[in-house]
């Protein structure tokens, strides 16, 4: 990852502010002519689905979701994700090129464009694998590219500049009066706090139908000094107990700040049953270990993956004589699995496409379910005392159309 924040001071702030102030006069117009269900604000919002919302309140606002990763809500309609932090919405992302800023950033956006489009040149990049990803923390939006066009838009808290207000009421401290030193204090142990100031919040994941693996969250400066670097470690541990390490390298945060992290990792012989998470910052990484949080990967977080590797296996039965015509047995069976294990797989739902029509059907581990599938084919039906035709002209190939994993 590199890392544009590199400057400090009052000329830094001042240009940075005179940059922010120029970007929402400009937006303020053209958002007046938007339409909000389609328009992303940053730091805000993705049409109806706002930061901050409750699982109820976005159900409300976006219909049912599918089902998902435990701390998140995937609305195919909308083709709005949400990751949830202690039951309301800390983080917003679509793939759907319906939805743009006022400035017309969205999916599909070119990489060397963005920046001027966000309207701020503050941005940290991070590589993962084919993937950039492209945060703009003090606007709260970030973009993941891939060939050069954005894929997916995320959107998030925006991080706050320079110190806090001066809350009402308080006297204002002017340059000529700094602050007087505060009085040593012993150092003290605190069970559970983290050593070097920094904690993990929004800690997420989700399993694609490609097998990707992305584990996604925030570090958040909870010290009063900045830090730099932060170093992100994910050991991840497969079912068969083998672990390995994925690492990403943050920018330096300030008091207060926090700045979003991603790392994936691919799904091959084995799957993930948890990962840890620890964050390290300062100098020196090896003596600064900061959180730490360990989450077990469910196996219904690889329902959209299993769809993809599940096999059901098809074989012809019997003909069988009907009022309505002639008929063969099809016998249902799961088959292949792997990687998932065989004991996660409690039921797959599959489609048997036929020339007479298509046919679902509820196939249960070690059992054998059997349908009957017309024996039709262009030409129409076999006379008495024919053939059947071949099984390719019956049947094609069995559609997955759900895969219903232990919980």
């Amino acid at each position: 990852m590199r890392d544009r924040l590199r400057s400090a001071g009052l000329r830094y702030r001042a240009a940075l502010a005179l940059t922010l102030a120029a970007t929402l006069a400009s937006l303020a117009p053209q958002a007046a002519h938007a339409d909000a269900t389609k328009l992303i604000r940053p730091g805000d919002s993705i049409g109806p689905a706002r930061i901050g919302m409750s699982a109820s309140g976005l159900v409300a606002a976006l219909g049912r979701p599918v089902q998902a990763p435990a701390g998140q809500l995937v609305f195919p309609r909308w083709g709005i994700a949400a990751s949830l932090e202690g039951g309301v919405a800390v983080r917003l992302s679509t793939t759907s090129p319906q939805f743009r800023t006022a400035r017309g950033v969205g999916v599909g956006a070119a990489l060397e464009e963005v920046a001027a489009l966000v309207g701020d040149l503050n941005e940290a990049f991070m590589q993962v694998g084919a993937d950039t990803i492209v945060t703009f923390p003090f606007q709260g939006i970030g973009l993941v590219f891939r060939g050069g066009r954005a894929v997916e838009v995320f959107v998030m808290e925006r991080i706050a500049m320079g110190p806090p207000a001066t809350p009402p009421g308080a006297p204002a401290r002017g340059p000529q009066a700094p602050a007087p030193p505060a009085p040593a204090r012993e150092p003290q142990e605190t069970q559970g706090a983290a050593p070097a100031g920094v904690a993990i919040k929004g800690l997420a994941e989700m399993v694609n139908a490609a097998g990707l693996l992305r584990v996604t969250g925030q570090v958040v400066n909870t010290g009063t000094e900045r830090i730099e670097p932060v170093s992100v470690t994910v050991t991840f541990q497969r079912r068969s107990g083998e672990q390995f390490e994925k690492q990403s390298t943050l920018a330096a945060l300030a008091p207060g700040a926090a700045a979003p992290f991603t790392v994936d990792t691919v799904i091959e012989a084995d799957v993930v049953t948890s990962y840890t998470v620890a964050v390290t910052a300062g100098p020196d990484l090896a003596a600064a270990p900061g959180a730490r949080q360990t989450r077990v990967v469910p196996p219904s977080a690889y329902a959209e993956f299993a769809r993809q590797r599940v096999r059901v296996e098809v074989q012809l039965g019997a003909p069988a004589a009907g009022a309505r015509g002639a008929f063969v047995q099809v016998l249902l069976s799961i088959g292949e699995t792997r990687p998932l294990p065989r004991g996660w797989v409690k039921s797959v739902r599959v489609l048997i496409p036929s020339p007479a029509g298509s046919q679902e059907a509820q196939v249960a581990p070690d059992s054998v379910v059997t349908v009957l599938v017309p024996a039709a084919t262009p030409a129409g039906l076999p006379q008495p005392g024919q053939p059947l035709p071949p099984a390719e002209d019956l049947i094609g190939e069995p559609q997955i159309l759900e895969v219903v994993l232990a919980p």
